[in-house]
């Protein structure tokens, strides 16, 4: 896939953001208690601080959901970093992150561009992450 960057607005704390164009499956949903149903979508572009993605429904801005990104070859890159090994290696990158903005896209198929704030991203899935945009 092509590598470029996109500026995006995020908060005052840091007022622009790299992120980098990947097209990656994801799910997401509401952050609770209950197991509510996960949404699929795909990222529009990523990175260790945030994520733009694209979804056919709507969310609620200022919302917690969570995220799970499904990178390719995600537990070889991380087995790189942890002592430890798996029988049913994980699928999935999770990230607990909160929707700053949502904008209607008009196209043939209308679409949602939702932005996101990772909150919260185990040190070593960063490092994977890092790995993976590199």
């Amino acid at each position: 896939m092509k590598k470029s960057e996109a500026l995006w607005l995020t908060s005052k704390k840091s007022p622009t953001l790299k992120l980098i164009q990947r097209e990656v499956e994801l799910l997401y949903g509401t952050y609770s208690i209950f197991q509510d149903p996960m949404i699929e979508g795909t990222t529009i572009a990523l990175s260790t601080e945030g994520l733009i993605f694209k979804s056919y429904v709507p969310s609620i801005t200022e919302s917690l959901i969570k995220v799970w990104i499904r990178l390719p070859n995600y537990w070889k890159l991380k087995s790189k970093y942890v002592d430890y090994q798996r029988n049913d290696p994980p699928q999935y990158l999770h990230v607990l992150s909160r929707i700053i903005s949502m904008e209607e896209v008009e196209s043939s198929q209308p679409y949602y561009e939702v932005h996101c704030e990772n909150l919260t991203i185990d040190s070593t899935d960063i490092k994977v992450l890092e790995e993976y945009l590199s």
